[in-house]
């Protein structure tokens, strides 16, 4: 996959400044920048390198998933919903926790909402 659609040397970024936000904004192209033939630099226009970065991001987040997943380490559907439940018992139980439940049906059991109260 190229990211960069063309190279530029620093001395066409020195004279043609003014001009080089615009084009990188209309094209949607990141432009390299070279010193001696080297690469050294990326301009890149903003919504691009935020979707980059939100697309990076995500993957950051999913990786521990999927590490677990190729240890073995999942539960099924009815054991996370078992623990669930025993969450749920043990907040029922503790009446210090200030904590009400809105109970609804999930899949023909009872589940509970659990709404912590704002202070």
């Amino acid at each position: 996959m190229t990211i960069v659609a063309e190279s530029k040397p620093i001395s066409y970024l020195q004279s043609h400044a003014s001009e080089m936000p615009a084009q990188i904004n209309a094209t949607h192209q990141a432009v390299a920048i070279t010193e001696n033939g080297e690469t050294k630099a990326v301009l890149q226009d903003f919504e691009s390198y935020e979707s980059m970065q939100n697309a990076l991001n995500f993957l950051k987040l999913i990786a521990p998933a999927e590490e677990d997943l190729q240890k073995g380490r999942i539960d099924t559907q009815q054991e996370v919903f078992d623990e669930i439940d025993d969450m749920l018992s043990r907040y029922r139980k503790c009446s210090s926790n200030r904590v009400s439940a809105n109970y609804f049906n999930l899949t023909q059991k009872t589940y509970a909402f659990i709404h912590m109260p704002v202070r």
